[in-house]
C-alpha cells in the first residue's frame, strides 16, 4: 500500500480521514464495480474518508466495536460534512452480539479460527473479528445493488487480546 494512506492503523484523525479518502479513489479504480463496502469501525475516520472519497453510488457499512455509536456517528458527520457524492450513504452497526468492546467470547474465537482456516485471514478480537462476523451474516441478505466489498483497512495485528491459537505466532 502506498505511503500516506492512513495516519494511524484504522484511520483516526484528520490525516487518517484524508488517507482513507484517497484509498476510496484507488478502490474504485482497481476493484470491479461495487455497491456496498463493509469496514471495521473504531474512531470512524476510515469510514468518513471512504464516504468522502467514493464517487460511485455505494452504501458503506461501518461495524463498530462499541455498543453505542452516537459519538462515532457525530465525528463521522463532522468529517464528512458535505463531501459525500450523490448516492454514497453510510450506516453504523453497533456491536451487540459479542458483549462489547474488548470482549472475546467463544463464538467470536470460533469465527476468528474459521477466518484463518477458510480464508487465511488473521483477525483481531476487538475490531476486525466483529466486522467480519457481521459481513458474513449480511451476505445472506439479498442486496439490490452490485457487489459488496469486505475491506479491512488496518487495525490491530492479529489475535492479540484473547487467548486464541489460530496457527500464527502470538
Amino acid at each position: 500500500m502506498p505511503e500516506g494512506y492512513l495516519g494511524r492503523a484504522g484511520g483516526g484523525g484528520t490525516l487518517g480521514v484524508l488517507g482513507a479518502e484517497r484509498l476510496a479513489e484507488d478502490l474504485e479504480q482497481v476493484a470491479e464495480p461495487f455497491g456496498g463496502l463493509y469496514v471495521p469501525l473504531g474512531t470512524g475516520g476510515t469510514l468518513a474518508g471512504l464516504v468522502r472519497g467514493l464517487r460511485q453510488p455505494c452504501h458503506v457499512v461501518g461495524v463498530s466495536a462499541l455498543k453505542k455509536t452516537l459519538e462515532q456517528d457525530n465525528a463521522i458527520k463532522t468529517w464528512i460534512d458535505q463531501y459525500a457524492a450523490p448516492g454514497v450513504t453510510y450506516e453504523l452497526v453497533e456491536e451487540t452480539r459479542f458483549g462489547g468492546y474488548g470482549r472475546c467470547p467463544d463464538a467470536l474465537k470460533a469465527i476468528m479460527a474459521e477466518a484463518n482456516t477458510h480464508f487465511e485471514v488473521v483477525l483481531d478480537p476487538v475490531y476486525t473479528s466483529k466486522w467480519f462476523a457481521h459481513a458474513l451474516e449480511r451476505r445472506k441478505v439479498p442486496h439490490h445493488s452490485r457487489r459488496r466489498l469486505v475491506f479491512p483497512p488496518g487495525g490491530l495485528p492479529g489475535p492479540r487480546g484473547c487467548d486464541l491459537e489460530v496457527g500464527v505466532d502470538q
